[in-house]
């Protein structure tokens, strides 16, 4: 590995490394009694900020107790609590917490100031030190978001995405914008204080600024499954896809995500295009996508699935596509890239380059912000098992058609759309009362994760083409 190569690796990932040495010594000694030549064997032979005598005195340490006292004169032990009954597995935790997360803790501090005070305030970001093409690329996109009125970017002072440039990127846009870095400004006190009083400037700017009407032609609207059961397909998502017939023909523009649940439905995706260009594009993700799950070993369904009801992943597939109901495809949309016009757009957030676990590891919340991150001012969330989370920036709008799931889950679940199931309403009325609802929440009606304080999501790293489909290449 050349120096500068594994400079890049070492600031990455040396103290994961460092961490998980101490870990293994730990345990060959509390659980396996091994001789200090077996346990050099299984050490991973590289320090970052662990010296050779420090290795050297843990190894030989002669029992657990004697361990310890080497790992208190680490770097490491300033982030561990000893008077805390936790073990070693928990010290992990915690020192990777306290080292990746540091302005983390600051920004949600902040944000908790003005939350307290019943001011929309949010906090998004991403743990790792080094930058990504798609983190960045979101980041920015949310500095430009229409639900954000003005951007404060937090940094550590180490981390390879610059806070000023994202700051200058926000300003270049017309949002007031601030940033700094904790190891400038004396540290987490002094900038919990600081970020206090540069966001507390920047809304009053905001707050003071005029108001303007909006039309249902300007609205960006995505959608989401998350936890389906047999009710999806045939309830809340046959209502999104009515709700999408409507919105674009009033000019509006609707998307979705989860090309990783149209398993088998390569040929009906194509056939929605809406000209050769786009037919192309539509397979070449289909096709990635389904390469993806395959070197994965792993198909978009859970257990949870099949309580719910469904029995493969191809009958499951068949309700995740209702969501499009009659729209024809406008195009395939990468990470943080905005439709270029109305109409329903499909968003591809499968890796191009090689097959990263994060799509799976991110979770709905982080499938979420994928589509926020390409502009939507907010995004219907179907859950026949039932959901509870949010995210930043843009209000979740979650929604069933299982009444059971609804009267369970009805202080965090906002619409029920059983009704068609029972008869009760046609899928044509039900998309007409969340239509009344979406309007609502326009005008400043909070969804209920927003007024219970959901707001999880991190970004993961990706690795796309940012501009345009390729075929798959891994």
């Amino acid at each position: 590995m050349k120096k500068s190569d594994l400079e890049l690796f070492m600031r990455d990932r040396g103290s994961k490394i460092d961490l998980l040495n101490i870990q293994w010594i730990y345990r060959a000694k509390k659980y396996y009694n091994m001789k200090p030549a077996d346990i050099y064997l299984m050490l991973i032979p590289i320090h970052y900020k662990l010296s050779t005598e420090l290795v050297k005195d843990m190894v030989e340490a002669p029992g657990v107790e004697e361990f310890e006292n080497v790992v208190i004169r680490t770097t490491y032990a300033r982030h561990y609590n000893f008077k805390q009954n936790l073990t070693m597995e928990q010290m992990y935790a915690d020192c990777l917490h306290h080292l990746y997360t540091a302005d983390k803790h600051v920004a949600e501090s902040i944000a908790a100031h003005f939350q307290a005070q019943h001011r929309d305030v949010d906090v998004t970001g991403s743990l790792a030190c080094l930058d990504n093409q798609a983190v960045v690329q979101r980041m920015l996109a949310y500095c430009v978001h229409p639900n954000v009125g003005a951007v404060l970017i937090v940094g550590h002072g180490c981390e390879y995405i610059e806070p000023d440039r994202i700051r200058d990127f926000a300003r270049a846009h017309g949002r007031p914008a601030e940033a700094f870095y904790l190891q400038k400004v004396g540290g987490t006190e002094a900038g919990i204080a600081l970020g206090c009083r540069l966001v507390g400037e920047m809304l009053e700017k905001i707050e003071a600024g005029p108001r303007a009407p909006m039309y249902a032609h300007e609205l960006i609207i995505g959608a989401k499954c998350g936890g389906s059961d047999f009710t999806s397909g045939i309830a809340g998502n046959a209502v999104i896809g009515k709700f999408f017939e409507n919105l674009t023909a009033a000019g509006g523009t609707a998307m979705m995500e989860e090309i990783a649940e149209a398993v088998g439905l390569r040929d009906h995706l194509v056939s929605r295009a809406v000209n050769v260009d786009v037919a192309r594009d539509v397979g070449l993700t289909y096709d990635k996508t389904m390469e993806f799950c395959r070197k994965l070993g792993r198909y978009s369904i859970s257990p949870g699935n099949f309580v719910g009801g469904l029995t493969t992943i191809e009958e499951k597939s068949m309700g995740a596509v209702v969501k499009m109901g009659g729209c024809r495809i406008e195009g395939v949309l990468k990470i943080a890239q905005r439709p270029k016009h109305p109409g329903f757009w499909l968003l591809d957030v499968i890796p191009d380059d090689k097959p990263e676990p994060a799509f799976f590891f991110g979770g709905d919340a982080t499938g979420l912000l994928d589509q926020i991150a390409c502009g939507c001012h907010l995004v219907l969330f179907n859950t026949g098992r039932g959901h509870v989370g949010g995210t930043p920036v843009a209000p979740i709008l979650k929604l069933t058609g299982n009444q059971e799931t609804f009267d369970m889950l009805s202080h965090d679940i906002d619409f029920c759309a059983g009704s068609v199931l029972t008869g009760a309403e046609t899928k044509a009325e039900a998309a007409e009362r969340l239509w009344g609802l979406i309007r609502r929440i326009c005008n400043g009606e909070q969804v209920h994760a927003e007024r219970v304080g959901h707001r999880q999501g991190t970004l993961f790293f990706n690795y796309q083409d940012p501009r345009r489909v390729v075929p798959c290449r891994y």
